[in-house]
């Protein structure tokens, strides 16, 4: 495992539009950045893990983060995420999936930036293709075919 030790920046964003965003985590300490490639599902989830987290030690942060920077090459894609505690301080691991050859990256991350991060994660979710109201599939700009409706929903 590489150890970063205590980063000083951390982001979960996306880049590109709706629908065809690509999902990143950024990792910077001491002036050198990383970008991890992860999927939207799991920037939700670890925002949500980061914030129960915080608030089972009273912290209830107020202000997102920074966005995503241009993103250089990533690291690695990342199978799984784990958030886990070291004293006053959280660490978090990502473990690249099963076909990268690359060993898990962990740092060491203050509350305070790891409930930025959260808070700016929760907005990169939310900031999507809506969801149908019949199937919570996402709609694309011309529509989409829902399930739920056994039909087409899209304009013609």
């Amino acid at each position: 495992m590489r150890n970063l030790g205590e980063i000083d920046h951390l982001v979960a964003g996306a880049v590109g539009e709706p629908g065809r965003r690509t999902f990143l985590i950024e990792i910077g300490a001491d002036g050198r950045m990383e970008w991890f490639l992860v999927e939207k599902l799991q920037v939700a989830a670890l925002a949500q893990r980061s914030l129960d987290l915080l608030r089972q030690r009273d912290i209830h942060p107020e202000l997102p983060g920074p966005a995503l920077s241009d993103p250089g090459e990533p690291t690695f894609r990342v199978g799984e995420i784990a958030l886990g505690e070291d004293g006053e301080n959280l660490v978090l691991v990502l473990s690249p999936t099963g076909d990268e050859p690359a060993d898990p990256v962990a740092a060491t991350v203050s509350p305070v930036l790891l409930g930025e991060m959260a808070l700016r994660a929760v907005e990169v979710v939310g900031a999507g293709r809506p969801p149908c109201r019949f199937c919570g599939l996402p709609i694309d700009a011309a529509g989409h075919a829902c399930p739920a409706s056994n039909g087409d929903l899209r304009d013609r």
